[in-house]
């Protein structure tokens, strides 16, 4: 019982106490699964927070080695420990990301790329930095990862019923949407429906996709790879953070 946990998500099953031979069970807010940082709230704002708070640390340190470094050992350090971190688990919480986390995947991305160039903390240039380095903004390429996962949640799912699948309306009903991605909406509203946000984003990269890759459903990475390269054209200037 000592090692047991109970989180109770939101819903109308009602919250009662749970016991294991006649020990009641410890009630939590937070909970990890699989690298993951759960609240009651599913809306992960824990995860993001909690790598945030893991990850300025490091870029302290970094800052005061990383003119020792060559430009090239500088990028693959920031991308492995801070950058990739940072977008663990982003597939499940890029629907949930909101003002305050999207603040906090900014800063983190925004004082990776002065660190790459060796720019003062003042340094207001960020986003130039960023598209130097070649990077998609962070936001985008939590979207990017959500839509890859999606797709291959849809192929796996329906196989050569794709094609009736993406020939429908731009906002398939929900209990569909919801079928397809195997995720339960949250309410009743299209938007806030994680399957339809996903059908919706895949509606709009997919025509493009089969475009430039010449046939109709390309292996995931040949997906990945042309969606990387749509989302960084079309990438608006972001507002530099600090």
């Amino acid at each position: 019982v000592k090692k047991c946990n109970v989180l109770y998500f939101p819903g109308k099953i009602e919250c009662r106490d749970i016991f294991i031979d006649g020990e009641k069970v410890s009630q939590i807010s937070t909970a990890r699964n699989l690298g993951l940082f759960m609240n009651a709230k599913l809306d992960f704002t824990k995860h993001i927070d909690v790598w945030y708070h893991r990850i300025i640390p490091r870029m302290i340190r970094f800052s005061k080695i990383s003119h020792l470094l060559t430009f090239k050992l500088r990028k693959q350090f920031l991308q492995s420990t801070l950058l990739y971190p940072m977008m663990y688990g982003s597939p499940v919480y890029y629907p949930f990301i909101y003002k305050k986390t999207l603040l906090q995947l900014q800063k983190v991305q925004n004082w990776a790329a002065r660190l790459l160039y060796l720019k003062k903390p003042t340094f207001r240039g960020t986003a130039e930095l960023i598209a130097k380095a070649g990077w998609v903004r962070i936001d985008r390429l939590a979207e990017v990862n959500f839509v890859v996962h999606c797709y291959q949640g849809a192929t796996g799912y329906l196989g050569p019923q794709m094609e009736s699948f993406f020939s429908r309306s731009e906002r398939p009903c929900r209990s569909h949407a919801a079928k397809i991605f195997s995720i339960p909406p949250k309410s009743s509203s299209h938007d806030k429906s994680i399957g339809v946000l996903g059908s919706l984003l895949l509606n709009k990269y997919l025509p493009k996709i089969r475009e430039i890759s010449g046939v109709d459903f390309p292996e995931h990475q040949i997906f990945r790879k042309i969606l990387l390269k749509i989302i960084l054209d079309e990438t608006e200037t972001p507002t530099n953070r600090s």
